[in-house]
């Protein structure tokens, strides 16, 4: 055979790798050996691998063993020469995380890429046997092209017929599924033993093709001067491959409904919801949560204005398992042409299950075989059409709606158009802002022209179609609409720490830094601070715009440098002027906790104060609304610490925490404020009578009015419906709705969840 460098094939298909890989190194999060680079890789380099070893071979047949030799030298060097552009990228860009990428690289792409090479060289042959020269270069590249394509239908059925959103394939290597999670690298380890198999397999292609002898004619015939242990060697590995492909589902290469079923081993149903949860649910909670889902399930189809019908939850235990199992750690995920969700076990009522559930129900009137909106009959997707119905379905429990938040973003200019929101676009932006806005709009559009007029959008039509009205003339009335409603400057000033954050193709380096900041996070939990501030300290060093890492660096340094230098450092965060006004807030009261405990209570209660003047989350207003009385009460002062920040040196004890709430409560007999904490820990952690007691104990007593008391009403609205007491929930329920505060948008949030237990 001709030297590499003469061979016309493997010159044109090495610039056309060339090419591909310098091209998509200049799309963000590309530039630089990483997870999307080493996939990009997979997809393009094994099949030009195989066409350049498929043609050569057709046109010059050599032995076999020198074919498989010829495909691993050309996939070794397609996959090399990737790498090197990829890191000539990562010079222009930046270095993030190297170690990991290059690991992605030689695990994921280069095995596959020699893989492609050795596949070419056997359809080369096969080509080049049976056709003349000119029709056996055709073939060959249609021949070549066959596996890596059917492995990617392949991955495109699994992930049709069955719950996984990730995929481990032959050429192409690994494709996590899900795009908002950036954590990665915890899936090296199952690439590592699928790519065994893989080895494996070219071991018995190898030991083989050495099998293998031309006869004079030019046929392949069996070789009986070969050393026997190469045969052994052949069937051996051989054998490894189908074990490995076999074992796949408990290696974690694969899974079905079955498997995952199996795997998690609990289930309940009714018929609205099929619940499959994990064996550690404890019984009682498994039935809260499947009349959670039932009701939640008929809340979204009465705003659908459909029937309830079945769906099937898989509920797994934390964001590992689910990652493991199904592909998404952080990020439920609906696939309604399966009728089925998957998320993670949560508190009651379950934050995003209803969201879930508006997805699969959406299908009923959706086209196309993934049943959701998009053009092209179904098959183009509109994620902002389809996340945004199920935003207006089931809305959040937050202190504005999402017409108040679209309402904000515009006023302060960074609203996007709806042109991109109802696009692919919607993916550019972070996914609070677009889902937000996907779904204001989407619930403006039910009001002003009906649900009916949705349901045709959804289900193929134009928008124009649908409301008998343009998008443009649309979009005007809508911002018309959203310039009337009212807003405090609070509230303008959440927002935009809120919704204006790059989306993950604008931040850099995401995989390194988002993973560097969960293993810094793990340190912390486990009380190695020094490992947690390294991490954190190396998460800031690739960007020091991320907000995570810097505010976990600073919760380290009362343990490693004493309660003054993380002070000084939360302070110097607070009055850096490029942070949003929310961490800044999160500073200033990390500041005044650290006062706190040191005995500085009179400075604490003044940043407390000045706190509550700009601070707009209900949930952080309420916690400071404690710690300023906590300040301003000795014998409060420890208890509250303790629960809620700890001491100097160490974070919050809840032992000693609910101790010290004990002595204060009969201390102080009218006091209701630790009941109400005790309670709200105790339903925090699924224990509802308890909860209950101390919650009631709480209202017999003087709780001042405002925030800890809406807090209070709400709890025991949920611990009552927990535990089926409707009486009390609905007398908890008209308290709480009668207060002048409470938002709106926080009571049909929690209406919509629970049902008709308030009604």
């Amino acid at each position: 055979m001709r030297p590499l460098l003469r061979s016309r094939p493997f010159m044109v298909c090495w610039l056309l790798s060339v090419a591909g890989t310098a091209a998509t190194g200049f799309i963000p999060l590309f530039g630089g050996p990483g997870y999307e680079s080493a996939l990009a890789g997979g997809l393009m380099l094994p099949v030009l691998a195989a066409v350049a070893t498929a043609v050569e071979v057709s046109d010059h047949p050599p032995l076999p063993s020198w074919g498989f030799v010829r495909g691993l030298e050309t996939g070794a060097i397609f996959a090399f020469t990737g790498y090197v552009i990829s890191l000539l990228h990562a010079l222009h860009a930046g270095l993030c995380d190297v170690r990991t990428g290059t690991t992605l690289w030689m695990v994921g792409t280069l095995p596959g890429v020699l893989l492609g090479g050795v596949w070419g060289a056997a359809m080369g042959e096969i080509a080049g046997r049976i056709l003349s020269t000119w029709r056996s270069r055709v073939v060959a590249i249609l021949l070549a092209i066959v596996a890596p394509a059917a492995c990617v239908l392949m991955s495109l059925w699994r992930f049709y017929s069955s719950p996984m959103v990730f995929a481990y394939d032959p050429f192409f290597g690994f494709f996590s599924g899900t795009l908002y999670d950036t954590v990665v690298s915890d899936s090296i380890g199952t690439l590592l033993t699928y790519r065994a198999g893989t080895l494996a397999t070219l071991f018995a292609c190898g030991a083989a093709t050495t099998l293998m002898v031309r006869s004079g004619k030019g046929k392949l015939a069996f070789s009986h001067t070969r050393h026997p242990g190469v045969l052994w060697l052949a069937v051996a590995s051989a054998l490894a491959s189908l074990v490995i492909t076999a074992e796949g589902s408990r290696l974690g290469h694969w899974q079905s409904s079955d498997s995952i079923a199996e795997h998690l081993g609990g289930r309940v149903t009714n018929d609205r919801c099929d619940i499959v949860y994990p064996r550690s649910l404890r019984d009682d909670d498994a039935q809260l949560l499947l009349r959670d889902c039932s009701l939640q399930a008929r809340a979204v189809a009465g705003f659908l204005e459909i029937e309830p019908q079945l769906v099937k939850v898989f509920v797994f235990a934390n964001a590992s398992q689910k990652r493991q199992l199904m592909g998404a750690a952080d990020t439920s995920i609906a696939k309604p042409w399966r009728r089925e969700v998957y998320v993670q076990a949560s508190g009651y009522p379950h934050p995003v299950i209803g969201h879930e559930i508006a997805h699969v129900l959406a299908g009923t009137f959706a086209r196309g075989p993934f049943r959701v909106a998009g053009s092209m009959g179904g098959w183009w997707p509109d994620p902002g059409l389809i996340e945004g119905l199920a935003v207006a379905s089931s809305p959040d429990d937050d202190r504005l709606s999402a017409q108040q938040w679209a309402a904000a973003m515009s006023k302060i200019g960074i609203l996007p158009p709806l042109s991109k929101v109802f696009a692919l676009g919607f993916l550019s932006d972070n996914s609070s802002k677009s889902y937000t806005v996907a779904g204001a709009f989407v619930g403006w559009i039910r009001a002003a022209h009906g649900i009916e007029a949705v349901r045709k959008w959804y289900g193929g039509k134009s928008i124009e179609q649908a409301t008998g009205k343009p998008m443009a003339e649309l979009e005007r009335s809508w911002l018309s609409d959203l310039g009337k409603l009212p807003l405090t400057e609070p509230a303008l000033a959440y927002a935009k720490s809120k919704f204006d954050k790059p989306g993950v193709f604008k931040r850099r380096c995401p995989h390194a830094v988002d993973s560097l900041v969960a293993k810094g996070e793990s340190f912390a939990a486990e009380g190695d601070c020094l490992g947690a501030a390294m991490t954190f300290g190396q998460a800031s060093l690739l960007d020091p715009r991320d907000v995570a890492s810097r505010l976990g660096l600073a919760s380290c340094l009362p343990r490693l440098a004493g309660p003054d230098a993380a002070r000084q450092q939360w302070q110097q965060i607070a009055d850096d002027p490029g942070v949003s006004s929310a961490v800044h807030d999160r500073a200033m009261e990390a500041v005044a906790d650290i006062d706190l405990v040191t005995g500085q209570a009179a400075s604490a209660a003044l940043i407390y104060d000045e706190l509550l003047k700009t601070t707009f989350n209900e949930d952080r207003l309420r916690t400071l609304t404690i710690k300023a009385r906590a300040a301003r009460e000795p014998r409060e002062a420890r208890a509250v610490a303790e629960l809620l920040i700890g001491a100097a040196t160490r974070g919050p004890d809840p032992k000693l925490g609910y101790t010290l709430l004990g002595q204060w409560m009969a201390e102080v007999p009218d006091d209701g404020l630790p009941a109400y904490l005790i309670g709200r820990n105790l339903a925090q952690d699924g224990l509802w009578h308890d909860a209950a007691t101390y919650l009631d104990e709480a209202l017999r007593r003087r709780v001042p009015p405002g925030r800890v008391m809406r807090e209070l009403l709400r709890q025991r609205i949920i611990v009552a419906c927990a535990e089926r007491d409707e009486e009390t929930a609905r007398s908890a329920w008209g308290r709480w709705k009668a207060d002048p505060e409470l938002p709106e948008s926080r009571w049909i949030s929690l209406e919509r969840r629970l049902g008709a237990c308030v009604r």
